[in-house]
């Protein structure tokens, strides 16, 4: 039996937020462009030296080196 009025939502009503459909493939350089504009804003707001997030980077990373200039080169700075 339905009640009309008693502000219960109907779970079976159309969604009221539309829904992003899967992609089967990602936009990569979209996603990359994304990834370097919110890197240099995290390495803009950061009280830490760029030398020493690149280090750090490298560290959690596993990679052997990875250089101020080349963060920036990759930031776009």
């Amino acid at each position: 039996m339905k009640r009309h009025g008693c502000g219960q939502l109907d779970f079976f009503q159309k969604p009221v937020f539309p829904c992003r459909e899967p992609v089967a493939q990602i936009d990569l350089v979209r996603f990359r462009s994304r990834m370097k504009r919110a890197m240099a804003k995290a390495l803009r707001e950061c009280r830490v030296e760029r030398s020493v997030i690149a280090e750090r980077m490298a560290h959690y990373l596993g990679i052997g080196c990875l250089s101020k200039a080349s963060l920036d080169a990759y930031c776009g700075k």
